[in-house]
């Protein structure tokens, strides 16, 4: 059987179609219209869609940088509870169990070292930390500001502003006249209705006023009270404008009973750099290092009454910066040792050293001046005559010469004590010549 060859045509077209025949187009279907392009006015139509998809995607984009910003920048995961584990007095805040005050030692010193990784670990797990200070008051933030580091002390600051961090401070009145004399020294809760709950925030607070050594600041939170009046511990604050006077016994509806307990929570930087006494803004103005200044801004950015502060001298910041300012300018002036300066002074030249005379040697009294003065030693006073260096002669000599010369031993006393001398003394070179004078005289005497 013969075999048919099955021929393919070329699908390629010829080079002389390709050259010469024009390219047609791709045959429509009435399935399938052809493309139309659409016009201006469809185009224009159509633009509000795309800016209304724009703006959707801009207020996403806009809620997004909202809640990021809301957002702390370093999370504390930690929840906080209500126990007061500082006794709070002033500005002293000293822990009560060793162990916090362990930590809080630990704490201190990773600040002065400008340490962020473990000041952040540490407050992560324990965030009451930042409110606790020393037995003298400095809490972390003022050992941050010994650091002299700026960015590390905006990263602290930026730890104190989580709610986490904030400070409980428990206000106790025992009696309701107690409660009266802080309202009449000015002490104002004011409270209002949100939207689930009653929010009271702290106005003004008087001078000595329980309040104040509570250590309640304008701006603190009034989270709850409690006292005999309910079974629960903790209630929340009665709605009233105002709480204080909702308190009293008089208002059954409202009053907690006495001693009442007022609970607090508020920002711990607040109370360091806004309450009177020595402030981290004081010390980053009197350091006057490398970096203070841009900390001293910072400390005054994050609270408007920090540079009206006043420590136990009534200095402000301000008065510190101008203190150090003032050393500064005396430490690099010419000191007064170093004499006059200028290119005509000349030194001059240093005197020659002068020698000290020397003193005479005290010489020792005469023979005569030291009789002299055994003789009025018995008149001045009673005390014993000064030992005088002279030639003792035993009495057997006296009464030796009393018998070569012929007088008997009680002539020679009683001439001895007529010279005013006592026999006891004995006899000296001048007795002796005067006894040999007059034993000379007398007839029989014999020569020595």
């Amino acid at each position: 059987m013969a075999s048919t060859a099955l021929t393919v045509p070329d699908a390629r077209p010829s080079s002389a179609a390709r050259m010469g025949t024009p390219r047609l187009g791709r045959p429509q279907s009435a399935a399938s219209p052809a493309r139309v392009r659409p016009s201006s006015a469809v185009r224009q139509n159509a633009r509000p869609q795309s800016v209304a998809r724009g703006s959707t995607r801009a207020g996403t984009s806009t809620a997004t940088a909202a809640a990021a910003a809301a957002k702390p920048l370093y999370p504390i995961p930690g929840d906080v509870g209500y126990y007061q584990r500082a006794d709070v007095k002033g500005r002293v805040k000293k822990p009560k169990l060793d162990k916090d005050m362990a930590k809080l030692k630990d704490l201190f010193a990773f600040c002065e070292d400008a340490n962020f990784r473990e000041v952040r670990a540490m407050v992560s797990h324990y965030p009451y930390l930042l409110s606790l200070t020393d037995a003298h008051g400095f809490s972390a933030l003022n050992h941050s500001v010994m650091s002299g580091e700026p960015s590390f002390v905006a990263k602290v600051l930026q730890l104190y502003r989580d709610p986490k961090t904030f400070s409980i401070k428990n206000l106790v009145y025992e009696t309701e006249e107690e409660l009266m004399r802080d309202v009449e020294m000015g002490v104002e809760v004011v409270g209002r209705k949100s939207e689930n709950h009653v929010e009271a925030t702290v106005v003004s607070i008087g001078k000595g006023t329980k309040a104040e050594e509570a250590g309640l600041m304008p701006g603190d939170k009034l989270e709850a009270c409690s006292g005999t009046g309910f079974l629960s511990y903790r209630q929340p604050p009665p709605l009233s404008t105002d709480i204080l006077e909702a308190l009293r016994s008089k208002y059954v509806s409202t009053s907690f009973g006495f001693p009442v307990t007022l609970e607090f929570r508020g920002n711990a930087a607040v109370e360091i750099l806004a309450k009177d006494g020595w402030t981290p803004t004081h010390g980053a103005a009197g350091r006057g290092a490398r970096g203070d200044k841009q900390v001293l801004w910072q400390l005054l950015g994050e609270e408007d009454k920090a540079s009206l502060v006043q420590d136990m001298t009534g200095c402000t910041p301000g008065h510190w910066a101008q203190i150090e300012k003032q050393m500064r300018q005396r430490a690099n002036r010419r000191p007064l040792s170093a004499g006059p300066c200028g290119s005509g002074w000349k030194r001059r030249p240093a005197k020659k050293a002068s020698l000290r005379p020397v003193s005479k040697p005290v010489l020792a009294p005469s023979s005569a001046d030291a009789e002299e003065i055994v003789r009025s030693a018995s008149r001045l006073s009673a005390a014993p005559a000064p030992c005088v260096s002279r030639p003792m002669s035993p009495a057997s000599p006296v009464d030796r010469s009393a018998r070569l010369t012929g007088v008997s031993g009680r002539t020679a006393a009683a001439e001895v004590v007529g010279t005013g001398r006592s026999g006891s003394i004995g006899a000296t070179a001048k007795d002796l010549a005067k006894m040999m004078q007059q034993s000379g005289n007398k007839p029989g005497h014999v020569e020595l």
